[in-house]
């Protein structure tokens, strides 16, 4: 994300986004900002789980796809 980003905003973007099946987070584990560079990376852990059932591969990188479709609409690298 462009430096000065609030870590708050992204972690929004992405829990509007991920849907009821998010049973953790979005937690920040990590922020890095090279010296000189215009661009700060964040870091996510995200835990997706249902009670009566256990989640498929598919189900998850259906959300995720949501997730980075969401991230990248404003214009955000997802790496």
């Amino acid at each position: 994300v462009p430096v000065g980003t609030v870590s708050e905003e992204v972690a929004e973007i992405i829990k509007q986004n991920a849907g009821e099946l998010l049973s953790v987070g979005p937690v920040l584990f990590d922020e890095f900002t090279k010296a000189g560079m215009d661009r700060t990376s964040l870091a996510f852990r995200l835990a997706f789980q249902a009670d009566n059932r256990t989640l498929e591969d598919i189900e998850v990188n259906s959300i995720m796809e949501r997730v980075y479709a969401a991230v990248q609409d404003k214009d955000w690298e997802v790496r």
